[in-house]
């Protein structure tokens, strides 16, 4: 919980970069903003930091997506 673990995909689904920081919305936008990302969506897996992590990225016009990992698992497995 202490720290997130980055994963950035492009639009085939690969991997085009890995890496961690802090678990503070406020740096995490700005781990994103340092990197030359054209368009970026974030998405995190639900949790009990699904609600700080949400506020904290809309405070800097950032709308994440929040899933919940037993509902992508059957979506995944189709």
């Amino acid at each position: 919980m202490k720290r997130t673990f980055i994963c950035v995909l492009n639009e085939q689904g690969k991997i085009v970069h890995e890496g961690s920081e802090k678990t503070d919305p406020d740096l995490l936008a700005d781990y994103f903003s340092k990197r030359d990302f054209q368009e970026i969506v974030i998405g995190f897996e639900s949790g009990c930091l699904s609600h700080y992590l949400v506020t904290g990225f809309r405070k800097r016009a950032i709308d994440p997506l929040c899933m919940d990992a037993r509902k992508l698992s059957t979506i995944l497995a189709l």
